[in-house]
């Protein structure tokens, strides 16, 4: 099973760069460029380490086959799913009426099965035959997911290296703890 993003989450929507200015203490638009670019550094460690979706966006899982059960819907919080398509054993793509299967949005990791008393389709033996895309997190970020990407953009505009010689740390103080509030701890 692999998850592809459709759209990623539009980073400015999270933190403006005029957040990111005041946070880091930098006057004008000279240095938006990299503060950009240490935005989108830190938004992805943060979507990694914490396995969640920072920031909404569409993602598509694909599987070769339907499983036995349900379908896990991995880096929530999933919101709704557009669609499920698969080829059927025929080779013609279809997609699954809405009401032929359930969302359950309230586990973690979210996961969608057949509707009760239905089962999966056939599906023709192709790689990626089975494709579910769903949207998943939400604009409003957690507060301490933002004061973890402001840490973090920080900390990359003043160290740019991994790690200094007068420092032995990667990240500073309270990003991991402040992350933990919203890691997905089932993987």
């Amino acid at each position: 099973m692999s998850i592809k993003v459709i759209t990623p989450p539009t980073l400015t929507s999270i933190l403006t760069l005029s957040e990111l200015r005041l946070h880091t203490r930098i006057d004008g638009t000279a240095l938006d460029g990299p503060l950009a670019l240490a935005l989108a550094g830190a938004h992805a460690m943060a979507q990694h380490y914490t396995g969640a979706s920072i920031g909404a966006q569409v993602l598509e899982v694909a599987l070769d086959a339907f499983p036995d059960g349900p379908i896990r819907l991995l880096q929530g919080p999933v919101t709704s799913i557009d669609s499920i398509t698969y080829v059927d054993t025929a080779g013609v793509t279809r997609t699954l009426a809405s009401n032929a299967y359930m969302l359950d949005d309230f586990a973690v990791p979210a996961w969608t099965a057949p509707a009760v008393g239905t089962g999966w389709p056939d599906t023709l033996a192709a790689v990626n035959a089975v494709k579910v895309r769903y949207n998943a997190g939400v604009d409003a970020v957690d507060p301490a997911v933002k004061s973890a990407l402001l840490l973090l953009v920080a900390h990359l505009m003043v160290n740019p290296a991994a790690v200094t010689a007068g420092q032995a740390t990667e990240l500073p103080l309270g990003v991991k703890a402040l992350l933990d509030t919203v890691r997905d701890w089932s993987m």
